[in-house]
């Protein structure tokens, strides 16, 4: 694959435009190749910067132009008592720009907790925990777990995995995709209270992870402080989950 080919995967990866199969096996690939994860981070940075800038000149242009459109109103004579009214498209032009500035400024605020989660957020692949947890085999109600939460069936996923949860000693990979499909499903105390189970062993293979879903799963709910708090504590330690925590923060 050339620099030209892997530009356009990264990016086609970004926008959702992959198939189930290409999207798989990109993450695959994501999971065993830093440098892969390091590119991907960077033309994310660039993609956001970019489509940010990009409306902050828009804005720009179009209070530029309403401001040039909006007659000036000269200061009266307090003698005068003929009044004089501006034209109507005069009103709704000054509106508009009004409107624009408040849109403008709102936009240079920073984004909600709920905002930067549907930025940030994306399930974390099955592929990845399969291989750590199990080796090439499953039984048939492991394999229908993990086929139903990478189907994106989590209704059906959730009860299977609960059983795998609680039925092994090492549950942490469990656990963890059992908080992201509760909260897949909108069910975030429950989405709270398995990710908190991950993290509570710092040891786990999963423990990173777990800190990072949990951040998330406050920020859904706009809980910014205890978000903030497990975001600095991951953002301590290295590896890629530690450099999108200290991004993420420098959003928050």
């Amino acid at each position: 694959m050339n620099e030209e080919e892997r530009i356009q995967l990264l990016d086609d990866y970004l926008h959702k435009r992959l198939t189930a199969k290409q999207r798989s096996d990109f993450q695959q690939k994501l999971a065993s190749d830093p440098g892969l994860q390091k590119e991907l981070e960077i033309h994310e940075l660039l993609m956001n910067g970019i489509t940010l800038e990009s409306k902050k000149t828009h804005f720009r242009k179009h209070l530029a132009d309403l401001r040039k459109e909006a007659p000036v109103v000269p200061l009266q004579d307090p003698v005068v008592k003929k009044s004089r009214r501006m034209p109507v498209w005069g009103w709704a032009a000054g509106l508009a720009a009004m409107l624009l500035t408040g849109i403008f400024f709102w936009w240079e605020r920073p984004s909600s907790g709920e905002n930067l989660f549907t930025r940030y957020y994306e399930p974390y692949p099955s592929t990845v925990l399969a291989s750590v947890t199990r080796g090439d085999t499953l039984a048939s109600w492991q394999q229908l777990a993990v086929r139903s939460y990478e189907n994106n069936d989590y209704q059906k996923a959730i009860p299977l995995l609960k059983k795998l949860a609680s039925g092994q000693a090492d549950s942490t990979g469990w656990l963890l995709i059992l908080g992201i499909s509760y909260l897949e499903t909108d069910q975030y105390q429950l989405a709270e209270s398995s990710l908190k189970k991950v993290v509570h062993d710092p040891d786990s293979l999963f423990y990173k992870q777990g800190q990072w879903y949990l951040a998330l799963t406050y920020l859904k709910q706009n809980k910014t402080a205890p978000a903030k708090s497990v975001l600095q504590e991951l953002g301590k330690q290295s590896g890629i989950y530690a450099r999108k925590a200290n991004q993420l923060l420098s959003e928050l």
